[in-house]
């Protein structure tokens, strides 16, 4: 008795070429995933890196600058990959505990993707990213200045500009504060 196996041969490559273009989209969106979550990483770092660095000559030392952070972070236009919102701006002291008086200021940015394109490979769940960069922070310039024309006068008055500052021969130079 002779069977009839005509198609069969069809029929496999059909299943077997469907599983394998599966897999290659499965890698490519994983990879496609990949290069996004280091493009994030990397505008939350420079963004973080403006929020700690920005310095309006003010006397404060809590002198960050959240709209130069903002428009550090907009500059890699994320909203073009599907990545919402702006960073959030946090301050941490050294056990992570949040304070506004930190040891670290950064930002961080929270997204969600889908895992696959294709449902039947991760059910089209999502998947929730986190990107955070904390830097150690840093006097401003104003502060900086003020310690050292302390350490030089020794009076924290002449420091402040008025006409005894101005009398006095100074040359303030950086010292690494």
């Amino acid at each position: 008795m002779k069977k009839n196996e005509a198609g069969q041969s069809m029929i496999e490559f059909i299943f077997t070429f469907a599983f394998t273009v599966s897999i290659i989209f499965l890698f490519a969106a994983q990879g496609y995933n990949l290069v996004t979550g280091y493009l994030v990483h990397y505008a939350t770092y420079m963004s973080s890196r403006s929020y700690l660095t920005a310095d309006s000559m003010g006397s404060n030392i809590q002198d960050p600058s959240e709209q130069s952070a903002k428009d550090t972070y907009a500059r890699y236009k994320l909203d073009l990959l599907d990545i919402p919102g702006e960073p959030q701006f946090r301050s941490f002291t050294q056990d992570r505990t949040q304070s506004a008086n930190g040891l670290f200021v950064g930002t961080t940015v929270q997204y969600e993707k889908p895992f696959s394109y294709i449902n039947l490979i991760g059910g089209g769940t999502t998947v929730k990213y986190l990107s955070e960069s904390f830097l150690g922070k840093e006097p401003s310039r104003m502060s900086c200045w003020n310690r050292t024309c302390f350490a030089i006068t020794g009076s924290e008055q002449s420091c402040g500009g008025g006409s005894e500052a101005n009398s006095l021969n100074i040359t303030v130079d950086d010292n690494g504060c």
